[in-house]
């Protein structure tokens, strides 16, 4: 599970999404465009990722373990039908065949779990963290990361704190699928859909 980058080169992954995510936050102050903002965001991330990892192992892909993995999802997507209904079941259905559903259902799950996960998390673990505090603090720096959404789309507190939550959710399941991007890719993925198509 553990890879190879020492706690220097951690600091510079870091650094380098904090400069990222401060220009984004910028950029989106400035246009107002979330759409496009919001792809070129994702696709610096996937830069980013790409840069520091040397081969795809390192990006999470692996086939972990394929059956706990989909067990895992198969949960996930049970809690998201019944907080769905607990919050008031389906009231709209707004999605798109567009670049915003398209960055939202597949483009930004995909690299933001190939970055928190399959990169920053796999990272994390070697360097005197235990699991539990890495994938709670994993969660912590993934709602960091929606802090330009929530300033600049009136997003509340809550949408924050449920982004943290989320993101503790999407590191555990990495975690116990053995280090698979596949599977929290997919709860990330459901998430977003729920999101967009019954909130």
């Amino acid at each position: 599970m553990s890879c190879g980058l020492n706690v220097k080169d951690l600091t510079r992954l870091l650094l380098l999404w904090l400069i990222l995510t401060v220009t984004y936050a910028l950029v989106l102050f400035a246009f107002r465009d979330f759409e496009l903002m919001s792809l070129v965001y994702h696709i610096g991330l996937l830069a980013i990722a790409i840069y520091f990892a040397r081969s795809g192992v390192e990006l999470g892909f692996r086939r972990g373990n394929r059956r706990y993995g989909f067990l895992l999802c198969a949960g996930f997507l049970a809690f998201l039908v019944f907080r769905t209904f607990l919050y008031g079941g389906f009231t709209k259905f707004d999605l798109k065949l567009d670049l915003a559903s398209f960055t939202l259902v597949f483009f930004a799950p995909l690299t933001e779990e190939i970055f928190w996960r399959g990169v920053i998390l796999q990272k994390m673990l070697p360097h005197r963290f235990d699991a539990i505090v890495a994938i709670f603090a994993n969660g912590a720096l993934f709602a960091l990361m929606h802090v330009p959404r929530m300033l600049f789309l009136s997003e509340s507190v809550f949408y924050l704190i449920s982004t943290f939550l989320f993101g503790v959710l999407f590191a555990g399941i990495f975690y116990l699928s053995k280090s698979s991007v596949y599977y929290s890719t997919i709860a990330h993925s459901l998430t977003n859909v729920f999101s967009a198509l019954f909130a």
